[in-house]
């Protein structure tokens, strides 16, 4: 009995040992090969923080636990997470795992996740992860040796898991916050019975521009049987919960290629509380305190086949709202006498076969009657409209129906239209097969909101529905100090609205001042933005990409980044997310400034593309608002004169809508007008030389060919005075404020201190100086060269004589060259305006072509989004339309590209015979002027 007891006890602790010992004996070699699978087959960067392996947590099962997974993509995904878990774990049966053929997971769980999936317009999807393989071909096992294999899974779920669907390329949006998800039943049996429990903090889901649920709180308990071999769901108790309002579902769906579907959906409860609990500001206020009345009733169904044609299963819902009502208790108003009817049907076919019908939408609001009714038909290929609405709303007594947190509005809103037609007729503007007539006015509109720190005012807004086009007659307002007024006209509103196509207009914006300062401030951070968004959210501008805008500007004055911007005249054309401007001019900083170029808000970083002139600029105050010239040029801050420019510029604006210098390239010339620079560094040349007279620069009339590319400005050669003295600038800067520059001058010998060998040779006259600027622009570094002296004082002796006969001369022939430079003078000026006038022909030449360019794309991209839409949702039609749209965009392409080309060699021709030109003037002047050197 003892022996049996030892060999017992040893058993035990042999069982316990490898309990201990095995996951710690594998647990680095598993480890080792998920990093490595996970390298091999999935495309980005994955990252995993930490991994174990346990038998004692759960024995006898296996567990397997992953913590702080992530999986981040490449290439147009860069930076993007697709997966960010917590924690994933999985429990295996050991006994399964070691038998082989049989594995049985016991669960499956995944807590403190987040998933973001991005599907581009082009189909492109942040998904496709996988890597592409080669084919590997397999040795074929004996019959005798292949058994079955299974794998089964008794419960899965999720908890707290955060989702964001994003299919920009069918325009569906799901937004799942806080979800917790349990599914049991044992998957290894035909027929499995099983249970789930679902739990949803908020689901906003949306098609296009519509909202269907908006931060809907859900929860469901379904029973369903599964029947593997018919591929057959029933569905048993179950009840789904949206917000406060109850359903029931019943039926069934059979799985495979042809999905076969009969399902029924209904409310149990007929109180009119559950349907207005779908509104989320209602909810989410005290929705248990609602005084309520009136019924409802709610019916749905899907019965049919799907498959991957076109065809869909029939479907309709019934929705009947009865003389309801509700109150907040505490509130002075509410809505009475509240009707509402819904119909939605399609056969089994296309979606195209959905007919909507709304005929009645009334009810007093806070005591103010409202009315409508909506009808539409074939709302894929050509939707049928017939829409009314009429109101008259005081919109303080309508906030104060319902709670309003850190939102407050008031005003007049009156709204009497009614329009009907097909939006093919709208779009082609057959004013005889559509009808479209009324009027929006809103006044005196106030609205406040603790997401944005200004008031927004609308005085008047006043729109006029005809079938052509909605004209907007009057519209002004305020937005904080920023006020604006203005007109236009809205070509295509209908199609906009009910198809979520692009909004052309055109409109005359005018406005006495725009703080651009304050309005920056007022902004929303963005701080809560998912982490995938936080580029949407950092501050930049971005243009919606479904608007086609024409805007006529006028803006009297602009306050921005300490800058006064008076006069700002120009137009803007807001297409597809980038806004071209063309001919924009303003007044600050002492002088003028031009502008043409784009802004385009697509990109993560907006890129900024501009041709920008500058006239009479005050250089001091220039250096102290434009970064550029700030921090390129950090030894001209006490500069003070006048600067023209005309330049390039290509950028990526940051957060703040300034240029990210870092990413700027510029190329062009800047022309100075009696400008003094007294920079530090100059200080130390004054004391090198021991003259004070060279502590100070004079740029008087200098032309400086500059460019910016790679973080550093490079300047050619130009003339400068030092100390009445000529002198010839070149060099670089950079962003780290590293400075290299070389000034070549000649000083007199017996004004400057010299090395002691030259200074024993009694010299006078000019010698030559080479003066080197090195370090940073905070720590400058100064040397100086004295040419060949200190290697060759004989040489000097004999220069010094030479000097003295050319001081003769010189005196001789100086009221000659007096005049000469005179005529100089007076041709230099005219060679000048010569090119100046030159560069502006070929300015306007690159700037018409370019528009020309950009008007033949638009007009392509028209012309395919009206094929693809007349295509709808056949596939082979659809196909082809895509196909026929690429080819008008590549030949649009192809033709304003030559037309750019073309204008660009143009205007370079241009340029270079005015150079020509000028070349000519100037060697004749010096013909006639004879200067003698």
């Amino acid at each position: 009995m003892r022996k049996f007891l030892r060999y017992f006890f040893v058993l035990i602790a042999l069982i316990v040992a490898a309990i201990v010992l095995i996951p710690i004996i594998f647990q680095d070699e598993i480890f080792e090969m998920v990093r490595t699978e996970s390298k091999n087959h999935i495309k980005g960067e994955v990252a995993i923080g930490d991994m174990s392996l346990s038998l004692f947590s759960d024995f006898p099962n296996l567990t397997l636990s992953v913590q702080d997974v992530s999986i981040t993509g490449e290439e147009v995904f860069e930076g993007m997470k697709l997966i960010d878990a917590g924690e994933i774990s999985v429990e295996i049966d050991l006994f399964s795992a070691f038998g082989g053929n049989n594995i049985s997971i016991e669960s499956i769980r995944i807590a403190n996740s987040d998933l973001y999936v991005l599907v581009m317009p082009d189909g492109t999807a942040n998904y496709d992860i996988m890597k592409e393989t080669g084919e590997v071909e397999e040795e074929e096992a004996p019959a005798e040796a292949s058994a079955p294999y299974s794998l089964s899974l008794k419960d899965f779920s999720l908890d707290h898991v955060n989702l964001v669907y994003d299919d920009r390329q069918g325009g569906m949006y799901v937004n799942i916050t806080d979800l917790v998800h349990d599914l049991s039943g044992d998957f290894s049996a035909d027929v499995v019975d099983m249970a789930t429990h679902t739990e949803i903090q908020e689901m906003t889901v949306s098609l296009g521009s519509t909202d269907y649920l908006r931060r809907t709180n859900v929860e469901a308990d379904m029973d369903m049987k599964y029947t593997a071999s018919a591929q057959k769901i029933e569905l048993g108790d179950n009840s789904i919960r949206l917000n406060g309002m109850k359903l029931n579902a019943t039926g069934d769906v059979v799985m495979g290629d042809v999905m076969q579907l009969n399902l029924k959906l209904d409310a149990p409860s007929t109180e009119f509380a559950e349907v207005l609990s779908l509104i989320p500001e209602v909810y989410y206020n005290d929705f248990d305190d609602i005084q309520t009345s009136g019924s409802f009733a709610f019916d749905a169904f899907v019965k049919g086949t799907m498959d991957e044609s076109e065809s869909l299963p029939a479907f309709g819902l019934n929705l009947k709202v009865n003389n309801a009502s509700f109150k907040y208790p505490d509130l002075p108003a509410g809505a009475e006498n509240l009707n509402v009817e819904v119909h939605v049907t399609k056969p089994q076919g296309t979606a195209d076969a959905t007919v909507v019908d709304i005929p009645k939408l009334s009810g007093l609001l806070a005591g103010q009657p409202v009315e409508a009714r909506l009808k539409v038909d074939h709302p894929i290929s050509d939707p049928n409209i017939d829409m009314y609405a009429k109101a008259n709303l005081d919109l303080a007594k309508v906030a104060a129906m319902v709670p309003q947190e850190g939102l407050s509005y008031s005003g007049m809103l009156r709204t009497d239209i009614a329009v009907k037609g097909k939006m093919s007729d709208f779009e082609a503007q057959n004013v005889n097969a559509v009808e479209a007539s009324g009027n929006v006015q809103l006044s005196k509109f106030k609205a406040e909101t603790t997401s944005f720190g200004l008031p927004f005012e609308l005085d008047t807004m006043n729109m006029d529905w005809r079938p052509q086009r909605v004209n907007v007659s009057a519209l002004s307002g305020k937005l904080g100090e920023s006020d604006f007024s203005g007109s236009g006209t809205l070509d295509n509103i209908m199609s906009y609205v009910m198809t979520d196509t692009t909004l052309r207009g055109r409109f005359a914006l005018n406005s006495s001042l725009l703080n651009l300062d304050q309005l920056a401030a007022a902004a929303p951070a963005g701080e809560d933005a998912p982490e995938e968004e936080t580029a949407e959210s950092t501050g930049a501008v971005r243009i919606p990409t479904n608007l086609d805008m024409d805007l006529s500007t006028k803006v009297d004055r602009v306050l921005y980044d300490g800058m006064t911007i008076e006069d700002l005249r120009g137009k803007v054309i807001l297409v597809d997310g980038v806004a071209a401007l063309e001919g924009v001019t303003m007044k600050t900083l002492d002088g003028t400034i031009g502008m043409n170029g784009s802004y385009d808000s697509r990109q993560l970083q907006p890129e900024v593309l501009f041709d920008m002139s500058l006239s009479s600029l005050d250089i001091g105050k220039a250096l102290q608002h434009l970064d550029m010239f700030k921090a390129y040029a950090p030894i001209a801050q006490s500069a003070v004169g006048k600067l023209n420019s005309n330049f390039s510029l290509n950028a990526f604006l940051g957060s703040d809508m300034t240029p990210d210098l870092s990413t700027l390239n510029a190329s062009g010339l800047l022309r100075t007008i009696g400008v003094k620079v007294e920079p530090e560094v100059l200080q130390k040349v004054a004391t090198t030389l021991n003259n004070e007279s060279y502590s100070r620069l004079l740029i008087g009339g200098s032309e400086i060919d500059f460019a910016i590319e790679n973080g550093r400005l490079n300047v050619q050669p130009f003339d400068v005075t030092l100390g009445g003295k000529k002198a010839t600038v070149s060099g670089s800067s950079g962003l780290d404020q590293s400075i290299d520059y070389t000034m070549t001058t000649k000083l007199p010998i017996n004004g400057i201190k010299v090395p002691q060998e030259v200074a024993a040779l009694g010299l006078t006259g000019d010698i030559d100086v080479n003066i080197r600027f090195t370090g940073t622009a905070t720590q400058p570094k100064i040397s100086t060269n004295f040419g060949d002296i200190t290697s060759g004082l004989q040489t000097q002796v004999q220069n010094a004589i030479q000097d003295e006969i050319n001081n003769q001369r010189d005196n001789a022939i100086n009221a000659v060259n007096e005049e000469a430079e005179k005529i100089m003078e007076q041709a230099r000026a005219e060679a000048q305006k010569v090119k100046d006038e030159a560069k502006v022909q070929a300015d306007r030449i690159r700037s018409e072509a370019r528009s020309a360019a950009q008007r033949l794309r638009d007009e392509a991209k028209k012309q395919g989004d009206e094929l693809i839409a007349r295509a709808g949702s056949n596939p082979i039609a659809k196909t082809a339309a895509e196909r026929a749209a690429r080819e008008l965009r590549e030949e649009a392409d192809e033709k304003a590209n030559k037309l750019v080309s073309e204008a660009d060699t143009r205007a370079n021709r241009l340029e270079s015979e005015a150079a020509a030109r000028a070349d000519d003037i100037i060697a004749k002047a010096e013909e006639r002027a004879k200067i003698e050197n």
